[in-house]
């Protein structure tokens, strides 16, 4: 079944919440103050959309395609990302909410989570080479056997990294944040 194409349209202010979200491929579209939270956009299309001031916590992404979609000023808590479709999935944060997220053996590379909450997300067996957490706070955020390699933290707040359980290859911390690194140790920094 084709599903209907919506190129360059823009949607302000709508509540998706009691009218869902039509089931489709969504090209070029921004999304502007909407209500998207607890939606099933299950199986949909966005490719290269931009999503600002959207409320889409606990919105349901099962088979969605993300493509090189930007979210900015967004509430995404509780957003199960790891059940999108993996297929060229790329995705960027700026000063969105994303506590409780989970991007379970998600592929992240090159993803910016700029001045993004992020507390207790699962960031569990993800590829994060070259990912930037500019000013993120990752209070409880697991981070576990994933691939970390140029990721850069070195304006990243309250992170919990255990060197034993992830690949840090050529990672980026700021002096004062290598305390996040020795954490599971117990020691004492002065």
């Amino acid at each position: 079944m084709e599903l209907p194409i919506f190129l360059e349209q823009e949607f302000i202010h709508q509540d998706f919440t009691h009218n869902p979200l039509p089931k489709g491929e969504y090209e070029n579209c921004v999304f502007s103050q909407c209500r998207l939270a607890n939606s099933f956009l299950d199986s949909q299309i966005f490719l290269e959309c931009r999503f600002e001031a959207c409320d889409l916590s606990h919105a349901r992404l099962a088979h969605s395609s993300l493509r090189e979609v930007r979210f900015k000023d967004c509430k995404l808590l509780g957003v199960d990302f790891e059940k999108c479709d993996p297929l060229l999935f790329s995705v960027d944060f700026e000063n969105c909410k994303l506590d409780y997220a989970s991007f379970f053996g998600r592929i992240l590379k090159d993803t910016s989570f700029a001045d993004c909450q992020l507390a207790h997300v699962d960031f569990t067996g993800a590829n994060l080479t070259k990912a930037v957490f500019d000013r993120a706070d990752l209070s409880m955020a697991v981070f576990l056997g994933c691939d970390l390699s140029g990721a850069d933290f070195r304006s990243a707040l309250n992170f919990d990294i255990d060197p034993g359980a992830n690949k840090l290859a050529k990672c980026r911390f700021a002096s004062d944040g290598l305390a996040g690194l020795l954490k599971k140790h117990d020691i004492v920094i002065d």
